[in-house]
């Protein structure tokens, strides 16, 4: 069953998305105010889709999420009150599914889903076909395939160094940082990555560094 996250901080339009969305079997994993709290749903569960409002809670707008879900390959469809010119031409440049005016009513919604149903390559493919790789979002955040990997500060920067540097052998010296200051540390935390992260192949090229590359 594909997975939806809606963010929408009106009560009663998530619940309406929400009760449209099981009509067509699409499972909601969660619902959030803020991209604060999508990025927690994001964190736990690996989300096909999403619908977004516009004007959110906190600093950053749902257009400005869309973008984020874009990078990382995850479809959404806008659900707003917002109608203007201006609005909709800035929305289309996260590359929506659909744009949705509120009121939202059952026929435009399930439309909405299917059109993301469609275009979702989770909707067709079966999971063993996907193919899974460590990536940098554009929040900085590692992510494996659509889902936040856990890391801790010193992991994150070691692992944003070898993505960012594939194949190139990367001196012991630059990962010196705060949390590792040592061979001995960044051993740890490469053991660490190598379980986290299971579709890289880490290397340590002796005493010179390491390197990385992704398996297959």
């Amino acid at each position: 069953m594909s997975k939806l996250m809606i963010v929408e901080d009106d009560v009663n339009t998530a619940s309406m998305i929400s009760h449209i969305a099981q009509l067509v079997s699409i499972e909601v994993v969660g619902v959030a105010k803020s991209w604060r709290e999508a990025l927690d749903i994001l964190e736990g569960n690996c989300i096909d889709f999403a619908t977004l409002d516009i004007d959110i809670e906190g600093n950053v707008d749902g257009i400005e999420v869309g973008k984020m879900l874009q990078a990382r390959g995850i479809g959404f469809t806008f659900v707003t009150s917002l109608c203007d010119v201006a609005t909709i031409r800035e929305a289309t440049q996260a590359n929506p599914i659909s744009y949705i005016v509120k009121p939202i009513n059952k026929e435009n919604m399930v439309a909405a889903f299917l059109l993301m149903l469609k275009k979702n390559a989770l909707a067709t493919l079966p999971a063993a076909d996907i193919k899974k790789t460590c990536s940098i979002g554009i929040d900085g955040m590692i992510y494996n395939g659509k889902m936040m990997v856990k890391l801790s500060r010193s992991e994150r920067a070691v692992l944003t160094l070898l993505i960012r540097r594939m194949g190139v052998t990367i001196p012991y010296e630059e990962f010196f940082i705060d949390g590792c200051e040592n061979e001995a540390s960044l051993r740890n935390i490469i053991l660490k990555l190598r379980k986290k992260c299971p579709d890289l192949m880490i290397q340590n090229v002796k005493e010179v560094g390491y390197c990385v590359h992704y398996i297959g």
